[in-house]
């Protein structure tokens, strides 16, 4: 999801079009349990928002904050 999103967070870069930090193997890996559970995220420091957009696709019942 961070990837279609052209996120920083995404693991490659997306074809050129953005700087990938490659986190996202972090994120799924600590956060799939929460996958289909009803969750809060609280997002400090966005940027495009493209990292808020791929956690509403990847959480299925979130409610996002952000800051």
């Amino acid at each position: 999801m961070f990837a279609h999103h052209i996120s920083d967070k995404a693991n490659s870069t997306n074809e050129g079009k953005t700087i990938a930090h490659g986190s996202a193997k972090f994120y799924e890996n600590h956060l799939n349990s929460f996958k289909d559970k009803k969750i809060k995220i609280l997002e400090i420091g966005t940027f495009a928002g493209a990292s808020a957009a791929a956690f509403v696709k990847y959480f299925s019942n979130v409610e996002l904050y952000l800051s």
